[in-house]
């Protein structure tokens, strides 16, 4: 039963976030939400695409260059049914300049990271809590989602990197946060 604690502790922590950002009362202006130590902006309706919920928030300015680099701001734009997991610049810049003008520079590796940070569902914090099975990025690899309360990185991941934030829904999906670049299909 004791071990049991913290794995609930964590999840109930988690449920009351996903919560608090869910309640808003049908206030227009755009809200921040916080989860941990970072934020994400919010926009005031669910009527943006990903890649201008992304281009809107400059601590995305890397990844919102790869999806420009890419020409894949319209495929994410039009998907059906999207996840965008974020990094912020700190997580590509840690890869190096050299790395990180390649991947802002070179259409086909753009490319391969933007459809490596994209899965085919709409997924929710709640829905990655719960998952059990693999998400499926826009390359047709499967994208694993763990979650480890005593993890210090974060105990919610997607692709090995620590989501941080609350999601930002966007007209198709949803927009997370991850502190790292998600890790490449075996």
């Amino acid at each position: 039963m004791s071990r049991r604690l913290p794995l609930l502790m964590a999840v109930t922590v988690v449920v009351a976030l996903v919560v608090a950002g869910c309640s808003g009362g049908g206030d227009a202006s755009p809200s921040t939400t916080r989860a941990t130590t970072t934020s994400v902006h919010r926009p005031p309706s669910a009527s943006m695409p990903p890649s201008k919920v992304l281009a809107g928030d400059l601590s995305f300015r890397l990844f919102s260059k790869m999806v420009r680099t890419s020409q894949l701001g319209d495929e994410l734009d039009g998907a059906r049914h999207l996840t965008v997991f974020a990094p912020r610049d700190a997580a590509f810049t840690a890869l190096g300049r050299r790395a990180v003008r390649r991947l802002t520079t070179d259409r086909a590796a753009a490319a391969a990271v933007v459809r490596r940070h994209a899965v085919t569902q709409a997924v929710s914090i709640n829905d990655l809590l719960n998952r059990r099975k693999p998400l499926t990025d826009l390359a047709g690899d499967p994208v694993e989602v763990s979650f480890d309360p005593r993890s210090t990185t974060g105990p919610l991941k997607v692709g090995g990197a620590a989501v941080t934030s609350l999601e930002a829904p966007t007209d198709n999906g949803f927009v997370v946060v991850t502190s790292g670049v998600v890790a490449p299909a075996d």
